[in-house]
């Protein structure tokens, strides 16, 4: 049912883009501390190219705590500069575990999507 004083009341866009940051900001230092305070964690990883032709990694990743409840979230999406190879996606990835800090001996299992770039000969799986 709609609220009646809603339909009236039109939003400035600097307002919805503020409160779009301030949301996205929460959120990011949500997964922080989550990554600091999880037991264990398992990485999902899928590279992809988008419509203006970049290369993107997406990453996912699954969180269980101490009392064995788990979570799963966007970890985060990385642009790929120039090649995709698996050495280019490790240190994209490495620079982003670098920056967000948390703890890559928590890491217990990293699933892909098989693409050559993952598990071929750069093998990307192995290096992490």
């Amino acid at each position: 049912m709609p609220f009646p004083c809603h339909e009236k009341k039109k939003l400035w866009w600097k307002t919805v883009m503020r409160r779009s940051e301030a949301l996205s900001g929460n959120l990011k230092k949500l997964l922080k501390e989550d990554l600091q305070i999880c037991s264990f964690l398992s990485l999902q990883f899928d590279e992809s190219t988008d419509v203006t032709d970049i290369a993107e990694l997406c990453s996912f990743v699954r969180l269980v705590f101490e009392d064995m409840t788990s979570k799963e979230e966007l970890l985060t999406m990385i642009p790929l500069k120039g090649q995709t190879r698996g050495e280019d996606i490790y240190r994209s990835f490495k620079d982003f575990v670098e920056k967000t800090e948390f703890s890559i001996h928590k890491i217990v299992a990293i699933t892909t999507d098989g693409a050559p770039a993952m598990l071929g000969k750069s093998w990307f799986y192995f290096i992490v």
